[in-house]
């Protein structure tokens, strides 16, 4: 059984893992959100994952009648 991890070891866990910072501006609202690298995907299944998806609207685009 998985236990819930803390703020605080995840902030230890991964405080030498490169992180990005992006900031999205909402309703005139800016948000900042951090992306860390926990190294934990398995990346082949993500650029398998994300080809497959962008084909699949590659194909449906083109379907559409004009």
């Amino acid at each position: 059984m998985k236990q819930n991890t803390t703020l605080q070891e995840l902030r230890e866990r991964f405080a030498d893992k490169p992180s990005k910072a992006s900031v999205y501006t909402i309703e005139g609202i800016a948000y900042t959100v951090v992306s860390h690298y926990a190294g934990e995907k398995d990346i082949d299944a993500v650029i398998r994952k994300l080809a497959t998806q962008q084909a699949y609207e590659a194909i449906t685009v083109s379907e559409k009648p004009n």
